[in-house]
């Protein structure tokens, strides 16, 4: 890859460890905070221009981006996980799968990954470089810089929508063949433009009444201390927004917005979690196991565990370790 089409996101450049070249026009970097990782894989189709895959497995990520002329607008989609993006008003949003942000908000301290798992997809415009060095075929195709503005003026500068199914198959196939350094630079300017072009002719479905304030984030996330804290505990809905001074609803609604599932459905996940580990990473019988992660029942525990990963539990020990053989 020539030095000069390089370009690493400058909030990664503290914790970067590692950079591996795939391809005459992707690398792939990687990056590490306290004990988790992340990875991205770059593009550059043009200068002031930049693409990107995200595979994140982390809580969170400091950002420190030490400008006071933020020069960027974002086109960010999510296809698995959930990630946060705090708007200028103070209020917050959560990218889940299926997602579209595009905006100009410059990141506040830090980035966060509620379920510590994000999977993604970004277009990056450098209005700087564009501003010097524009490019005639955004204009000649009607996606220039000026709709994407538009879009976000109207939207406290931060434009959140659902998209189609054939610009979701489109960006996963982008995310893929970055992923494998799987095409010319030729391809990547290609796909790009497609996903800009489509984002203007009907592709995306604004979304509302998917914000909520620091408070109401600050309640989810103390429901969530509760429930990880102690998986033995029957949580009832009723009981949790009781003990946190809100009606049932609007916790359900809270919880849903930052967590991307029902609390019921949530606890259930992280039950099988922490059962896998157990099983993987202990002698514990199935019975004990099973009481650990809040069933009485072992043969309950059982039939759940099997929903969630297709093998029994005994199964699912086996196999386990004779893969670690």
């Amino acid at each position: 890859m020539e030095q000069e089409n390089t370009f690493r996101p400058e909030w990664i450049e503290k914790y970067h460890v590692n950079t591996v070249i795939l391809s005459d026009c992707v690398e792939q970097c990687e990056y590490l905070y306290q004990t988790e990782r992340g990875t991205i894989y770059l593009c550059r189709p043009w200068r002031g221009i930049t693409i990107w895959a995200n595979d994140v497995s982390m809580s969170s990520l400091p950002c420190e981006i030490a400008t006071t002329n933020y020069p960027f607008v974002k086109l960010n989609y999510c296809t698995s996980g959930r990630c946060e993006v705090l708007l200028e008003n103070g209020k917050y949003v959560y990218l889940g799968p299926g997602m579209l942000s595009i905006d100009c908000n410059q990141p506040k301290e830090i980035f966060r990954y509620p379920t510590k798992r994000y999977e993604g997809f970004e277009i990056v415009f450098n209005l700087e470089e564009l501003t010097k060095n524009p490019l005639s075929i955004l204009e000649d195709l009607g996606i220039g810089l000026r709709r994407y503005e538009e879009l976000i003026e109207h939207n406290q500068g931060s434009y959140i929508a659902e998209v189609s199914t054939d610009w979701d198959i489109l960006a996963r196939t982008m995310i893929r063949r970055l992923r494998e350094a799987d095409g010319r630079m030729e391809d990547f300017r290609f796909y790009s433009l497609q996903l800009l072009y489509l984002i203007g002719c009907g592709h995306t479905f604004s979304l509302k009444n998917v914000y909520i304030t620091k408070g109401q984030r600050k309640i989810a996330e103390e429901v969530n201390e509760k429930i990880i804290g102690d998986l033995k505990h029957d949580y009832t809905v009723e009981r949790l927004a009781k003990e946190v001074g809100i009606s049932s609803s609007s916790l359900k609604k809270y919880f849903a917005i930052v967590y991307g599932s029902p609390i019921s459905e949530y606890v259930r996940q992280k039950r099988m979690e922490f059962a896998c580990r157990l099983l993987k990473g202990t002698d514990m019988s199935v019975g004990n196991v099973a009481e650990e992660v809040g069933y009485a029942h072992q043969g309950k525990f059982g039939n759940v565990f099997k929903k969630y990963t297709g093998q029994t539990p005994l199964e699912y020990r086996r196999r386990n370790r004779e893969r670690s053989k």
